[in-house]
């Protein structure tokens, strides 16, 4: 009885196993290629990313 409780363990254990593995993305439905920039990227970015001050630990967005 062990051995067949052991046995749809592993078949389980097998078959749940089998839609882990990686999926790829749909490349034709995303561009590959960046974003041109724009007036409204440069203004985000240096909204969320100011210039950093190593010794005051300041312009860090957290």
């Amino acid at each position: 009885m062990r051995r067949f409780v052991r046995l749809c363990l592993v078949l389980i254990l097998v078959l749940s196993a089998q839609g882990v593995v990686a999926q790829t993305w749909p490349t034709e439905q995303w561009s590959s290629q960046p974003v041109p920039r724009s007036a409204a990227i440069e203004e985000l970015e240096a909204y969320a990313f100011p210039p950093r001050d190593e010794a005051t630990r300041k312009g860090i967005r957290t």
